[in-house]
């Protein structure tokens, strides 16, 4: 589905058709949490969910912390 990029004021903004908002479950008000995948050629979009973002928030303060440790154990 393409997408077009509007300038709105001094922001940019894209406009979701109906049909994805539904699939989103989503509608005028809501937020959205969004996520740029590791290679860094997309993004994805989801329902903002208070309680996952909270945990989010955990997950990289481990990772952050343990980021060493971590990569010895990819050896």
């Amino acid at each position: 589905m393409q997408l077009k990029i509007h300038k709105v004021g001094d922001g940019l903004a894209i406009v979701l058709p109906p049909e994805l908002l539904a699939r989103l479950g989503i509608g005028a008000g809501d937020s959205l949490c969004s996520r740029a995948s590791p290679d860094g050629l997309g993004v994805t979009l989801r329902a903002f969910d208070a309680e996952l973002a909270a945990k989010d928030v955990i997950a990289a303060d481990f990772l952050r912390r343990y980021r060493a440790a971590l990569r010895e154990l990819e050896r």
